[in-house]
């Protein structure tokens, strides 16, 4: 029996009663870890053409708690925090000024941080719900829908990954065919992103064109507070997912320039695209 497994049973008869913050807007503590997930998302660049795809890979952190989970980029997680404290800001910005002034033309020894991939996901947050915040350019949105498990069907394939006995399950989801690689060794249903409702916790998935690939890397047992976050001085916008999702597409097809002037002259969900433009997948196509 692993030692994760062990850290499992010894709290399976243990279920803390929380006060969960039901109206979105409420910062604060809604739940504890008993596991920290450590998946990469490989992203293909151009979900059109097949020949030599190229991949963007992005760090994501799956906080597993006793009745609430949170996935949120590290990288944007690091500059939300650091902009939203004046102090933290005002030593990164020296940081970077110095490794500037230090840099030649084409080298700077200074990593600045972004806004790299800003999407968080609260399930069951609140309870039977999923939460999930997004930014588009500099507007911040949240959205809730019900979080209901992906409808699996499990075969007899098996695989090995990070030393953990798998097996294959297969799902269509939101426009997209699926094949996930779950361990019973950690019987928890939860995985990256929005998937779950599995006998145990998804170590990869992936979809059929592979233009979405999630990738366990590490996991450790480890108490640490679930935090819902919204930033002081940030304006959070109630939109309705598909909405979003049709947004998100214009400004990818778009460039941010373009989507940018759009938007001001109006409601960019409504702009039709050029027929010239890169017709660029979203990992949930259901917005068409």
């Amino acid at each position: 029996m692993t030692n994760i497994k062990k850290y499992l049973l010894a709290f399976g008869a243990y279920v803390p009663q929380l006060l969960f913050a039901q109206v979105i807007g409420n910062n604060g503590i809604v739940d504890s870890t008993m596991l920290v997930c450590n998946y990469t998302i490989r992203q293909c660049q151009d979900t059109i053409s097949r020949e030599n795809p190229s991949y963007q890979t992005y760090d994501f952190v799956l906080e597993i708690g006793h009745t609430t989970s949170k996935y949120y980029n590290t990288s944007t997680d690091k500059y939300q925090r650091m902009k939203a404290d004046p102090k933290l800001f005002s030593i990164y910005a020296a940081e970077l000024q110095q490794a500037l002034e230090k840099s030649d033309n084409h080298t700077l020894n200074f990593k600045p941080l972004a806004l790299d991939y800003p999407l968080v996901v609260y399930t069951n947050y609140p309870q039977g719900k999923r939460t999930i915040q997004n930014v588009l350019i500099t507007d911040h949105y949240i959205y809730t829908e019900d979080a209901v498990p992906q409808e699996w069907s499990i075969t007899s394939d098996t695989l090995t990954i990070l030393g953990y006995n798998c097996h294959k399950a297969t799902c269509n989801y939101r426009g997209r065919k699926y094949e996930a690689w779950f361990t019973i060794d950690i019987p928890i249903d939860k995985g990256p992103w929005k998937f779950l409702g599995l006998p145990g916790l998804i170590l990869k998935v992936q979809d059929s064109k592979q233009h979405y690939i999630f990738e366990l890397q590490s996991i450790k047992s480890e108490t640490k507070p679930i935090e819902y976050i919204e930033y002081k001085g940030r304006k959070y916008t109630i939109i309705d997912r598909k909405k979003l999702l049709k947004m998100e597409a214009k400004m990818n097809n778009m460039g941010v320039e373009r989507y940018t002037q759009m938007s001001v002259s109006g409601d960019v969900s409504k702009t039709p695209l050029n027929k010239n433009e890169h017709n660029y997948d979203l990992l949930e196509k259901d917005y068409r």
